[in-house]
């Protein structure tokens, strides 16, 4: 699988995690009382597994939505990271790519009877 694709699913995952954190955290402000921006923190610091501890939630509706988060957002955030990496590790693939630009340059520029004889 080629850089680009990597990086093109991990942006994916990654707007997935901000866009459900987002929606989840607003959620949380309004369900537990205490606003949105300090529902958008709780769910910033439990997505990314920080968990300050000085927002928690009270009642049943906020428990369950911080589990959403836990069990939706940490795992999307991670795989965004995962896909990121493995692209950026993909070297067996850019070699290759590599070796045939250079060769292809070779055979192009070389006088017609080196060519048949690169010496890369």
């Amino acid at each position: 699988m080629s850089l680009h694709v990597h990086h093109r699913r991990a942006l994916a995952t990654i707007a997935a995690a901000a866009l459900l954190d987002t929606g989840l955290g607003a959620w949380f402000g309004i369900a537990d009382h205490i606003g949105v921006p300090d529902g958008l923190f709780f769910a910033t610091t439990t997505a990314t597994t920080v968990g300050y501890g000085d927002l928690t939630a009270h009642g049943w509706l906020p428990h369950v939505i911080a589990v959403g988060i836990m069990i939706t957002v940490i795992p999307l955030f991670a795989a965004a990271f995962s896909l990121f990496t493995s692209g950026l590790a993909d070297v067996a693939g850019a070699e290759a790519r590599i070796k045939r630009h250079v060769n292809g340059a070779l055979l192009h520029h070389l006088p017609k009877g080196a060519a048949s004889d690169p010496k890369v």
